[in-house]
């Protein structure tokens, strides 16, 4: 028994649809829709075509009529101005308030750092050797702990950015491999 061209009642659809939702679908069932949906040619219809010009007529008066109303005006007028603000009238604006962190690592005392460590280091990781790249300036003692040694070249060392990654919550184990490694060159 089919139901091909039967019509159902609105209540019966929705007891249906409540019926299936949740449901997964078995594989089988989903690569026959599939099967189906390539038979049909579901998806290709629009493609290359055109909306008819009654309908892109339709749309454009839709959005004229929205523009022409004064309410509609003048919400988009805030909206875009919320927008275009800048500084304490933006809004995600959060009272000019930068880390402290945020603030050091922008100074020029950190750029300068930085490209002593590089030089020094003549752009090449200390760790595997490599030459160039993605390259990091890291702290041996911690930016955050020792406050009195972030600007010291020496406390700084040039990693690529396979090594840096590894050092991460590491700090401990990477200050014994550098020093292992400096008791070695000696």
């Amino acid at each position: 028994m089919t139901n091909k061209g039967k019509k159902f009642s609105p209540e019966w659809r929705r007891k249906l649809s409540e019926a299936k939702k949740g449901k997964p679908l078995s594989e089988a069932h989903k690569k026959r829709l599939s099967e189906v949906a390539k038979e049909k040619g579901f998806g290709k219809w629009m493609k290359g075509r055109k909306l008819p010009k009654k309908h892109r007529d339709n749309m454009i008066e839709g959005v004229r009529k929205y523009y022409q109303n004064e309410d509609n005006k003048k919400k988009q007028s805030v909206v875009m101005k919320e927008k275009a603000s800048k500084g304490e009238n933006h809004y995600r604006w959060k009272g000019g308030v930068n880390s402290e962190s945020h603030i050091i690592r922008h100074s020029q005392e950190w750029k300068e750092w930085r490209e002593a460590v590089f030089a020094r280091d003549n752009w090449t990781c200390q760790m595997c050797g490599e030459i160039g790249g993605k390259i990091f300036p890291h702290h041996i003692f911690r930016f955050a702990d020792y406050i009195e040694l972030r600007f010291l070249v020496g406390n700084g060392i040039t990693l690529c950015d396979n090594c840096h990654k590894k050092t991460i919550n590491k700090e401990h184990l990477f200050i014994n491999i550098f020093l292992e490694k400096l008791r070695e060159q000696k």
